[in-house]
């Protein structure tokens, strides 16, 4: 059976991504010292020093970067746009820190998509909400395309397909161009589903 300090170090790597320093670590070491110095005072359980070290490591800022990541691997989130010109996005920042702030703030799950959905269509409209309909700016833009109907179409595709794999857990590239008898999404499923997103287009905002 794993040690006190192993099991801080295994739940300092696993939600921080870093082994524990001197201040996660350094509850154990001054409840023992109590403990031996100060018969009159009742150290703390073992369960409440584990509980007090998840806590720590969750209020850190580092846990939402590093958990955050995660999210934005799956939001396929870059600072450029990809492609043939592979231009700066010099805002993409801005999405970045709205996922680790998210994380760090424990939002609930269901805002979290929400505002990443439809972000421009909630009231009140707030800079927050904007910022994080940065999930469906993140497409791949190819400027080299000189057939904007073709462009705009990719970049709709592109959103469609992150969409269903990031919030449906589902592949939506086959469905794109025909049916499989066994799969959960149709052609006909898969346009009615890019509808919600054909009035909508990436761009740069002013924020106040």
């Amino acid at each position: 059976i794993a040690d006190q300090a192993t099991l801080e170090r295994r739940v300092s790597l696993d939600l921080l991504g870093l082994p524990p320093g001197v201040v996660e670590m350094s509850d154990s070491a001054v409840d023992q010292k109590l403990k031996q110095t100060t018969s009159g005072l009742k150290a703390a359980t073992a369960d409440e020093r584990w509980a007090r070290h998840v806590d720590r490591l969750l209020e850190t800022p580092q846990y939402g970067q590093r958990w955050g990541r995660h999210w934005l691997d799956v939001a396929r989130w870059a600072e450029s746009n990809g492609y043939q010109h592979n231009r700066d996005r010099d805002h993409a920042w801005r999405y970045r820190d709205y996922v680790i702030s998210s994380f760090n703030s424990d939002k609930p799950f269901d805002q979290f998509v929400t505002e990443q959905l439809a972000g421009d269509e909630l009231e009140p409209l707030t800079d927050e909400n904007l910022i994080a309909t940065g999930f469906l700016a993140a497409a791949q833009y190819s400027g080299n395309e000189k057939n904007k109907t073709l462009q705009r179409y990719d970049i709709l595709v592109d959103v469609v397909n992150a969409t269903g794999n990031a919030m449906l857990g589902l592949t939506f590239e086959c469905c794109q161009c025909h049916n499989h008898k066994f799969d959960p999404i149709s052609a006909r499923d898969y346009y009615r589903f890019q509808g919600f997103f054909a009035k909508a287009q990436p761009i740069n905002v002013v924020l106040p």
